[in-house]
């Protein structure tokens, strides 16, 4: 009989002689892997990944404009309700800010502002025409008398002469300290406006009188990035607010018919940006937001964002068109991704040229860098040839 080893006779019979077997244990067993193997197989994993890795990265380039939420079923909010108004709204039937104003200029498009180049394309379009009659406009900004007013602030004032009607526009730069009077810079800023420059002194209690913050605790906030001195001087003076750091590029007055504030940046189109804004002498939009401010606790901090968004809201729920919202371009073209910056987005100086001249301000936010450095020689240049000083 042919002899197998794994046949099912257990006969010693079957068994060839003088051939004994010992069965192997289990630790004799034992499969090691081959390391050579895994090494090849994991360096080729890891090549294949760095290669995908630079391919992306030269053929595309990523920007993140991402918002995070809260899933409903882990936490639902409610829609908030805004709140009636109060009696700043209590108008005449026939006001202009309940029927709603008739404007020659459009200034909130009903297109997207990201896609391409249309933000810059679609101020271009907003152009000075015969002019109009219409009150003096105030510009309103604020300069701390703590901090030294050098060049960038001189350009920043001197800009405004540069580019602004000289017949329908003033400057008052307010300041918490009257010292400012004396610095050789504002002296020439005064011998180039004469009579259209002012400095005014900041006093939160006489510019709250008869408003909804006279007596309030909200007037001792710091002056700086103070959204209420803003609305209080704009409450009782009118006008357009800029904060320092805004350097004009051409004339506003095309703005002038509409009360608005900035948007935030591109990304948030419901986002308002305080940086500019225009309100007129005693409108109902101010005397609501500082209504709204009196009525905050001393322990609660004001968040600006917060209010002009909440208030926004609480007039369209009563039926009342809000205040416009001038596209981030306008003023602040470095608010968007790279790919629509203004320092970044355009292939040559020459055209970041072009496309400056198609907004109505550069908001350089007092800080300045490689990219931007450029433009604030250009814009002052330009300052220096136009008012030859």
């Amino acid at each position: 009989m042919q002899w197998w080893p794994f046949s099912s006779n257990s006969a010693s019979n079957d068994r060839p002689s003088g051939v004994s077997y010992s069965r192997l244990s289990n630790s004799h067993t034992k499969v090691r892997p081959n390391k050579r193997c895994y090494m090849m197989f994991s360096k080729a994993i890891l090549s294949t990944l760095v290669g995908i890795l630079a391919f992306y990265v030269i053929l595309f380039r990523t920007e993140f404009n991402a918002r995070v939420y809260i899933r409903n079923w882990v936490y639902h909010k409610e829609i908030e309700n805004a709140g009636p108004l109060s009696d700043c709204f209590n108008l005449p039937s026939d006001s202009q800010y309940i029927r709603g104003y008739s404007h020659m200029y459009e200034i909130t498009p009903g297109v997207p502002l990201t896609d391409g180049f249309t933000c810059y394309d679609f101020a271009a379009t907003i152009q000075p025409r015969p002019k109009r009659k219409h009150d003096r406009v105030i510009y309103h900004s604020f300069f701390d008398a703590h901090k030294t007013f050098d060049e960038a602030s001189y350009e920043v004032a001197r800009s405004f002469f540069a580019t602004q009607d000289s017949d329908d526009t003033s400057l008052y730069l307010w300041t918490n300290n009257l010292k400012l009077l004396n610095h050789p810079l504002i002296q020439k800023l005064k011998a180039i406006g004469g009579n259209r420059f002012e400095i005014e002194l900041y006093q939160p209690d006489d510019l709250a009188l008869g408003t909804p913050l006279q007596g309030s605790t909200m007037l001792d906030a710091p002056t700086e990035d103070n959204d209420v001195m803003q609305l209080l001087i704009l409450y009782r003076f009118g006008g357009v607010w800029f904060n320092n750091g805004v350097m004009f590029v051409r004339d506003v007055s095309p703005l002038f018919e509409h009360e608005w504030i900035l948007q935030g940046n591109c990304a948030n189109a419901n986002g308002f940006d305080s940086s500019m804004m225009r309100f007129r002498r005693g409108s109902p939009y101010v005397c609501e937001m500082l209504h709204d401010i009196g009525l905050t606790p001393p322990s609660k901090q004001l968040k600006p964002q917060a209010l002009y968004t909440r208030i926004h809201r609480r007039l369209l729920q009563n039926a009342i068109r809000p205040w416009a919202m001038i596209p981030w371009c306008f003023t602040d073209p470095q608010a968007c991704t790279s790919k629509l910056s203004l320092s970044t987005a355009f292939a040559s100086k020459s055209e970041t040229r072009d496309r400056l001249r198609q907004i109505f301000a550069f908001n350089s936010h007092q800080k300045l860098d490689k990219k931007t450095e450029w433009i604030f020689q250009y814009l002052k240049e330009m300052y220096q040839s136009v008012l030859a000083q």
